[in-house]
């Protein structure tokens, strides 16, 4: 499954997400590729992207707010879009209103009124970084709104060297990184800086990323002191080839069991929560008489650890050994992608990446369905079991997708035959990603659309036409349906070159000429309050001599909207015969262009 097949596939659905949205930003979702601990244990984090994405749209409103309204997802169990509430889907957008309201109310104030639609290609819960990739995207869609980046320069800095961007903390990267951890907070409580620089980088190989040690639920100004670090890795490894060649097949499994935010932030998927506290009541109760009354060094380490105030053995004990695993997963990687089909580095990488879950088991809480899953998995495998290596996605919980690698091309068959077993024994399960079938992402962050700056996405073309109204909002669609749609105000038809005026198509009769009308008007809206001398008019009989002007152009003009609106149209030409200025002032009066969308 990738972004290209489901474009072709619901290309309705995209169609009309994007002309629904001024502006679209996207941006891929990504797998772990070791321990998912980099912001909570301060380990090494190595993510890769996947070809599917998240897109985020911009459309203009008069409410006065900022608004996650739509969300668009792609349903597995029926395989077509849903469209649900935002606030109906997901308990944190709520909190994220109320937020963005908060720390963007200017934008408000700018805009009018911010409308933001979301369209996922994997729903939540599937646990390829959903939540860091969302907030990604609000941070750089909330940057273009403030007109801090365009889609040239975005795609400028994802092609850059990921750690001086970090380096650089008066970069506009910087800000949107920062932005980022911002709303993660809002989302899930915590952050997560290796998968926003994973996504929004451009690569075809993994990113290293990892930071100072520092507590994960830390505040707003702290994150904006510590220190990040990041690494394409094939900046690591300058002798690497620009693109991959991995002798290994893997791929992506959804189990049909969720993993949820809420799951993580409450703390609820670790065991050792209750249990740790009553085997620490329960070893100070043994040993307490003999251990509490001398003298500290005296005391073994397991005993100190134990009753040390505010230390989890548990905890630091998973963080530490998935910090080694995750070291191993790096050296062999990186041996496998410089030195090719080598069978030493190949079963290492296999065994290592096998450790992830068994480590994982020891201290996390696990699903019984996606257990199951992966017991199924290996007893259908049809090979020795060195010949396949699967681990859990999201190494914090024991739910939402598996990773499967196999050596290259050997066992094709049998992993597919496994995979439509699975697909029949638990409901909702689904191969998400095989990188034989799919290919390898490579485009990080960007921006898809922006009306305004005339950049349109692959869904729009020569049948659409663009409005953009005095009040700033601009709608794409079928050009006749959106003169069919505009009964309000003045509409100026670029594209046929006449005017309407409350939906009605006027006439030669009504005025000389529509089009000098409209391309005087044109630039009068392009410069409102501004007073426009003639010689800087459209070349016309018009601009040359004031009563033409008043007498074919703005008189009528001024009786057709008065007669027809009830309203006065501030439209004012003074001067001299053949030395004069015309303006046109703000008017409540809805005033319209229709272009061509290549106009």
């Amino acid at each position: 499954m990738n972004s290209r097949n489901l474009k072709k596939t619901y290309f309705h659905t995209y169609e009309s997400f994007f002309i629904e949205n001024n502006v679209v930003v996207s941006t891929p979702f990504v797998m772990n590729r070791s321990g998912d601990i980099l912001n909570n244990y301060c380990g090494i984090g190595l993510k890769q992207q996947l070809p599917l994405r998240m897109y985020m749209g911009y459309s203009k409103t008069n409410s006065g707010t900022i608004t996650i309204n739509k969300m668009y997802h792609l349903e597995f169990h029926d395989y077509t879009f849903i469209e649900t509430n935002a606030l109906e889907y997901a308990p944190y957008f709520s909190d994220l209103n109320k937020f963005l309201q908060k720390k963007y109310s200017k934008l408000c104030e700018k805009y009018g009124g911010i409308e933001i639609n979301i369209l996922s290609e994997v729903p939540r819960g599937v646990g390829l970084g959903f939540g860091s990739v969302l907030a990604l995207l609000l941070a750089v869609l909330m940057n273009r709104l403030e007109e801090n980046i365009d889609h040239i320069l975005l795609q400028e800095l994802t092609q850059k060297n990921i750690n001086e961007q970090l380096s650089d903390h008066y970069s506009i990267f910087y800000k949107m990184f920062l932005d980022a951890l911002e709303c993660d907070k809002h989302i899930y409580g915590m952050t997560s800086s290796g998968s926003k620089l994973a996504s929004f980088f451009s690569s075809y190989y993994p990113i290293v990323s990892f930071s100072e040690d520092y507590e994960k639920n830390i505040s707003q100004t702290d994150i904006k002191n510590q220190r990040y670090f990041g690494f394409k890795l094939n900046d690591l490894y300058p002798e690497l080839r620009e693109i991959p060649y991995v002798p290994i097949d893997y791929g992506i499994l959804y189990s049909g069991k969720p993993v949820l935010l809420e799951q993580i932030a409450g703390d609820n998927y670790k065991n050792n929560g209750v249990l740790a506290q009553q085997i620490t009541n329960e070893m100070q109760h043994l040993f307490g008489d003999f251990l509490d009354h001398v003298s500290p060094k005296q005391r073994p380490k397991f005993y100190k650890d134990l009753i040390e105030p505010g230390y989890d053995e548990y905890n630091h004990t998973y963080g530490k050994m998935m910090g080694i695993i995750s070291l191993k997963m790096l050296y062999f990687m990186s041996k496998v992608y410089r030195n090719g089909y080598d069978e030493t580095s190949v079963f290492a990488l296999l065994d290592t990446f096998k450790k992830l879950r068994q480590a994982d088991c020891a201290t996390r809480d696990s699903s019984h369905t996606f257990l199951r899953c992966i017991k199924t998995m290996l007893e259908k495998f049809q090979g020795s079991s060195k010949y396949i290596s699967i681990a859990p996605n999201d190494t914090t919980i024991m739910g939402g997708s598996l990773i499967f690698m196999l050596p290259l091309e050997g066992f094709r068959t049998s992993i597919m035959n496994v995979v439509d077993a699975i697909s029949k024994d638990f409901s909702g399960s689904k191969l998400l990603y095989a990188n034989r079938l799919d290919g390898l992402a490579y485009e990080g962050c960007k921006i898809e659309q922006d009306l305004s700056n005339n950049k349109y996405s692959e869904f729009l073309d020569g049948r659409n036409c663009i409005i953009k109204r005095t009040n700033g909002k601009i709608i794409v669609g079928d050009c006749d349906r959106l003169l069919e749609n505009q009964k309000k105000g003045l509409l100026l038809d670029t594209l046929n070159n006449r005017i309407y005026l409350e939906g009605q198509k006027l006439t030669s009769q009504d005025l000389h000429s529509q089009s000098a009308t409209i391309e005087i008007l044109k630039m009068l809206l392009e410069n409102p309050g501004k007073e426009i001398n003639n010689k800087n008019l459209p070349l016309s009989s018009y601009s040359k001599n004031k009563n033409d002007m008043l007498g074919k152009i703005v008189g009528p003009l001024l009786s057709l909207v008065e007669e027809r609106t009830g309203k006065k149209l501030p439209l004012i030409c003074k001067g001299s015969l053949y030395d004069f200025t015309i303006r046109l002032n703000n008017s409540d009066i809805e005033m319209t262009i229709l272009n061509p969308l290549s106009g």
